[in-house]
């Protein structure tokens, strides 16, 4: 009985992990929602820049009033679908991106005194507040 307790004193402190220090894991999320923006940044930059290409190449595409459709607006209508599509896909970067920024954000209560210079001297106050680590 007494080497079961002894071998519990060893272990429970390895698994409940009391007074874990999260800072690690807060710069994570947050090193991760920057990656995420700037990745649906570049994905919305892209599609509007090929939306407008797509635009310019159908409007210089009616200079031939022989066929209906000519090559150039084809590939213009094909230019503005993969802008659509890329500007589409930057959504989920930036909801994910939202998402592990509230992740990183952490909240706690702080007691403190503020020191205050006036004419007569120095005051000092006690503050009550809340903490944002981000």
């Amino acid at each position: 009985m007494k080497n079961l307790i002894l071998a519990s004193l060893f272990i429970l402190p390895l698994i409940l992990k009391s007074q874990e220090n999260n800072t690690a894991q807060n710069t994570y999320f947050l090193k991760k929602a920057k990656t995420q923006t700037k990745t649906g940044n570049i994905l919305l930059v892209t599609g509007g820049v090929s939306i407008l290409a797509g635009f310019v190449l159908v409007k210089d595409g009616n200079g031939n009033r022989k066929e209906l459709i000519s090559g150039s607006q084809i590939a213009g209508f094909l230019v503005a679908t993969l802008g659509v599509t890329a500007a589409l896909s930057s959504v989920p970067f930036y909801i994910s991106a939202h998402h592990n920024r509230k992740k990183s954000f952490q909240l706690s209560p702080v007691i403190g005194t503020v020191q205050s210079f006036n004419l007569i001297g120095e005051d000092k106050n006690t503050a009550v507040g809340l903490k944002l680590n981000f």
